[in-house]
């Protein structure tokens, strides 16, 4: 007995505290909103209260009703020019209504960080690192991007599009566009990829917000790529 306790006293003092275990969620979702130069007050307003209305709005709430005692895992990236990414809303379970409430109120009362450049692949390359460690296990990580215009900027987005794919995420794409789908075209052949991936147009920002909650829905009640958490081992 002696001897064994004379074995384990080492063991523990190398291997110090075990991390804590991840919490398992229906879907870790990084919102990921442009806030470009192209961008005036008015539409950036539109955009993230188009945003807490859709999580307000009573078919995202029985959503996320539905994934139980799970639900899901938000964060929110604020994303402009290389070097011009934050995140304003740090990773958030949220499974009841007050907890999908305080997360609305959040959203609508964040002050824009940037409005420079359109960096879409240096914006994906952050985000990319930032679902590892979270504090959640997800059986669908998603990227969902918002934003009026392509890349002029950075790293080809395609690249970085790819790169996350390739780490089990899935990148979907709300493009806004008044005129003409030149910006549609591009998230569909750029920014969006991975097991069921899709693209929704909002033609304009007075749009958004509806377009923006259909949105929201469909990813919480999109197919299930996984039937446990796989893509991160466990500590």
């Amino acid at each position: 007995m002696k001897l064994l306790r004379t074995i384990l006293v080492p063991l523990f003092l190398s291997f110090g505290t075990l991390p804590a275990q991840a919490d398992e969620v229906w879907l870790e979702l990084m919102l990921a909103i442009d806030v470009s130069g192209s961008i005036v007050q008015k539409e950036y307003d539109l955009q993230i209260k188009g945003i807490a209305a859709a999580f307000r709005a009573e078919p995202v709430i029985e959503a996320i009703a539905e994934t139980g005692a799970r639900g899901i895992a938000v964060s929110v990236m604020m994303w402009s020019g290389v070097g011009e990414h934050r995140v304003l809303v740090d990773w958030t379970h949220v499974r009841t209504r007050p907890e999908i409430e305080q997360l609305a109120t959040t959203i609508e009362t964040i002050d824009r960080p940037f409005a420079g450049n359109t960096a879409l692949g240096a914006m994906i390359r952050t985000a990319i690192p930032l679902f590892a460690d979270n504090g959640f296990e997800g059986n669908r990580r998603i990227i969902d991007v918002s934003g009026d215009g392509v890349r002029n900027e950075g790293p080809e987005t395609k690249l970085m599009r790819d790169e996350a794919v390739a780490a089990g995420i899935t990148l979907n794409g709300v493009p806004i566009g008044e005129t003409d789908l030149d910006v549609f075209d591009y998230y569909r052949d750029h920014v969006i990829g991975g097991p069921g991936s899709f693209v929704m147009n909002a033609r304009g920002f007075q749009e958004f917000p509806d377009v923006f909650r259909a949105k929201l829905e469909r990813e919480i009640r999109g197919p299930v790529v996984a039937t446990a958490p796989s893509h991160r081992r466990k500590g």
